[in-house]
């Protein structure tokens, strides 16, 4: 046994720049501990590329079930009828915002790509927002169509109500002290009355960001917001009182819905303040405030048919209240900035 020494090995490991740590002698249990620990360092950096190609291989995957997704959905609801009918000035906005957030998003490769290191559960929030978030936002939206209220005035019909609730979600990515995202916001309905008919107001709009942080700290941030979007406003008017069946038959038009969809341009701030539980976890509460104003004139229908000589010129302002989370990689803002675009167009 004596004539069993692994001193070669151990010359081998060292022109390989990989250190045995002590010279293995002679005898059968230097040797076993010598391929031992040989063993142990040949698998690390094994195990390393294992587990880099698992990463590389299932978001491949994923990139792969969005692209199907997108496709799928395209092809079976998007009418493109419908969407080339739009305002070019919608199209082109739509089209560049996509696009570049697409492409920012795309440039970024995963952080186990760029680095062998990991972000610690323990690092400063700074460092977990570096990448973007995912937000849930409640707002209040206030409208000024003074176009749209001069023709109901004009027909004698409820004013349509000049501000809503809303509801959505977004998602933005950060690169430094820049920020590029997008998100949309559904129209809580509100009605308006009088003796004889009804008026409804519905709508949602969508806004795609570019920023930069005047603040960046440890738990503050501050971004100045500009961007494009579009807005889509829906007016319903029904004659109110009770009617029979016979006479509902005969009267099909006591119902009148039209929808108006425009471009526009906004201005505004992010303010994001973070937080750390106990448990580890981290979140932010922000508010986002801006002003916006429609850009071209507005295209209405009325379900599938064009609707011509209708009121354009809407502005608003919003105010929106939001709870968001770091993102774990820079892809995860994918899903949440494609469904705004996708809800764009099929609106």
């Amino acid at each position: 046994m004596a004539g069993l020494d692994c001193s070669g090995n151990i010359e081998a490991l060292r022109e390989l720049n990989i250190g045995a740590g002590r010279v293995c002698g002679s005898g059968r249990n230097n040797a076993m501990g010598c391929k031992r620990r040989s063993e142990k360092i040949q698998e690390q950096p094994l195990r390393s590329i294992r587990a880099r190609a698992n990463g590389i291989r299932w978001s491949r995957i994923k990139q792969m079930r969005l692209f199907r997704f997108l496709t799928q959905l395209s092809d079976s609801t998007l009418d493109r009828g419908a969407l080339m009918s739009r305002p070019p000035v919608l199209r082109r906005a739509l089209a560049t915002a996509a696009a570049a957030t697409v492409a920012i998003i795309s440039a970024h490769p995963p952080v186990a790509a760029q680095s062998e290191t990991r972000v610690d559960s323990s690092a400063p929030s700074a460092v977990r927002f570096s990448l973007g978030t995912v937000q849930t936002m409640v707002g209040y939206v206030q409208f000024s169509f003074a176009d749209l209220d001069s023709r109901f005035a004009a027909a004698h019909l409820p004013k349509v109500a000049s501000g809503a609730g809303s509801i959505g979600l977004g998602a933005d990515v950060r690169a430094g002290r820049a920020l590029f995202g997008g998100g949309f916001q559904s129209l809580l309905t509100r009605s308006q009355t009088d003796a004889a008919f009804r008026t409804r107001m519905s709508g949602s709009y969508s806004l795609f960001d570019v920023g930069y942080a005047l603040v960046a700290a440890q738990r503050l941030a501050i971004y100045p917001l500009v961007g494009v979007g579009a807005t889509r406003v829906s007016v319903n008017v029904r004659e109110r009182g009770d009617f029979s069946f016979d006479d509902g038959l005969h009267s099909p038009a006591r119902e009148l819905g039209m929808s108006g969809t425009a471009a526009l341009v906004h201005a505004g701030i992010l303010i994001e303040q973070r937080f750390k539980r106990p448990n580890g976890a981290e979140f932010a509460l922000s508010i986002r405030a801006g002003l916006t104003r429609s850009v071209g004139t507005q295209a209405w229908q009325s379900d599938e048919s064009r609707v011509n000589g209708g009121p354009s010129g809407v502005r608003g302002s919003y105010l929106r209240i939001g709870f968001s989370r770091p993102l774990a990689n820079r892809r995860d803002a994918v899903l949440p900035i494609a469904g705004t675009v996708l809800q764009t167009v099929l609106r």
